[in-house]
């Protein structure tokens, strides 16, 4: 696991960090990344609910699919 930054997550010029910057990922990586968590989502998940309302079944669908 990686440990808490400190300062506000997407506030990087103001004593914050981003996520690609603590991940130690470049810009491409970072986008790859997104990118393919984004389909996985609209694959298992229901867009409309947010991650805590949707189904058992389909956040373990989502959470096997996405394992690195």
């Amino acid at each position: 696991l990686i440990p808490w930054p400190c300062g506000t997550l997407s506030k990087p010029n103001h004593g914050g960090y981003t996520l690609c910057q603590v991940l130690n990922w470049n810009e491409k990586m970072y986008k790859c990344m997104q990118e393919g968590l984004h389909e996985v989502c609209e694959e298992y998940l229901d867009l409309r609910l947010t991650f805590p309302n949707q189904a058992p079944a389909a956040v373990v669908m989502f959470l096997n699919a996405v394992r690195l």
